[in-house]
Parts: C-alpha cells; structure tokens; sequence
C-alpha cells in the first residue's frame, strides 16, 4: 500500500549522464520501495538547478518540459523502464531522454500501455 503522500522533492541530482537533458545533469530520477513483491513507497527528485517550464507554452531553448518529465518519472515509480527507441510508435512516456526546448510525451503511446498491462494485468 502506498503511503498517503510520496515524497516529491527539488534537489541537485548529480552528474549522472543517464538523463541529462543537455544541460550536463541528471534532470530527475524516481525510485520504489519494494516488500514482498508489492511496491509500498516511491521517491521522486527533479533537479533544483534546470531551468524548469511550468506552464501549457512550449518550453523555450534552455527550459525542461516539467510535464513530461513527472510523467516519465512517474512511470518508473509504476515500474516501467525506458521503451525501444526503435518503437513503431515514438512518442512514448517513457522513451529515454528529453532535450531542452522540447515537450515530451505526456500520454502513453502503445508501448507505455503494453508495459503497464504486463505490469498490471486485470482480474
């Protein structure tokens, strides 16, 4: 069971190139908790010192899609990893990467779905 509020927080991230959103940082990262097969708690950070776009306009230049980048996060937090990039479908959720000036995916394309259903499967 999930706790009433996971903690989502700004903080600097580090150096780490595995999302960096071209501006040499890591712009956000989530984790899980797992006990006996079930997730029971769930981290996100976004990096304090991107240049975050916060409304509906496009992000401009040097601005991270702030949207995108929660929904991708939230993905992992569900458990799903970064899809094929070779993907018939591209505009996924959790396609790896996101660069600056540039808003992501904020719906699940097909591939986003499949995971979830592995995932989730219905009773």
């Amino acid at each position: 069971m999930w706790p009433a509020r996971p903690r989502v927080d700004f903080g600097e991230i580090g150096t780490d190139p595995a999302w960096e959103c071209g501006l040499g940082v890591k712009i956000g990262c989530a984790w899980s908790f797992v006990e006996n097969g079930q997730t029971v708690d769930g981290d996100m950070r976004l990096e304090v010192r991107v240049p975050w776009q916060f409304t509906r306009e496009e992000p401009s230049s040097n601005q991270c899609d702030l949207r995108s980048l929660v929904s991708h996060e939230i993905g992992h937090l569900l458990g799903l990893g970064h899809v094929d990039p070779m993907d018939e479908d591209a505009a996924q959720v959790m396609s790896e990467g996101l660069p600056p000036g540039f808003r992501g995916p904020r719906r699940l394309g097909r591939s986003d779905i499949r995971g979830v259903r592995l995932l989730y499967p219905l009773q």
